[in-house]
């Protein structure tokens, strides 16, 4: 079975590290890439979306990650990213051993609930294996920005008695705030009064 991936909706970013996708920055794939080794095995391509999860299920596809996000809910767990891991399926490479064991995972996920020996995707006109399939929640820092706070806005403030607020403190906060883009564009609708109404206020 071929699933054949939109790229609007899940972004193809490449992976600082191949074999270790989760833990090093990746990078939307028209960036260019570092140092290409003679191995040809620091790279790889990484899917990403954001699935919509209320009360465990929505019925849905989820949304891509450069689309506007949904209602962030003090809870902060209805927005979860999808990463999605694939290779070349004529090219096994040195993949390590739990890398193997995680491809076969997919295959037995393939088999069962779809009958087939692979799970494959299509990305700009290229085919991958899936290899690989990651779910996390986001982190407050991540929900802070999709909400539209500036990287520098500080959400680990102390509190009163000089503890540091927890991370679902901080989730909460971000889910009880309101965009800062969405509060200047309503000021500044509503301060931009005609000069002739200034006038005749004075």
């Amino acid at each position: 079975m071929t699933q054949h991936s939109d790229d609007a909706f899940n972004r193809p970013i490449r992976c600082a590290k191949a074999n270790h996708c989760v833990r090093y920055a990746a990078r939307v794939r028209t960036h260019s890439l570092d140092v290409i080794c003679a191995d040809a095995q620091h790279h790889g391509l990484l899917l990403a979306h954001l699935e919509q999860a209320n009360r465990g299920g929505h019925p849905g596809t989820g949304r891509s990650v450069a689309a506007p996000m949904s209602t962030i809910l003090g809870t902060g767990s209805h927005q979860q990213l999808v990463t999605t891991a694939v290779r070349t399926p004529s090219v096994s490479g040195n993949a390590s051993e739990s890398a193997l064991a995680r491809l076969e995972d997919v295959r037995a996920f393939a088999r069962k609930y779809l009958g087939q020996d692979r799970l494959l995707t299509t990305v700009g006109g290229v085919q991958y294996e899936v290899s690989d399939i990651g779910l996390r929640m986001l982190q407050p820092r991540e929900l802070f920005k999709a909400q539209g706070f500036p990287d520098g806005y500080i959400i680990e403030f102390a509190k009163r008695d000089g503890k540091p607020l927890s991370a679902s403190a901080q989730v909460r906060m971000c889910g009880n705030s309101v965009c800062p883009p969405v509060a200047q564009a309503l000021v500044r609708a509503n301060l931009a009064v005609p000069k002739q109404d200034m006038a005749l206020a004075a």
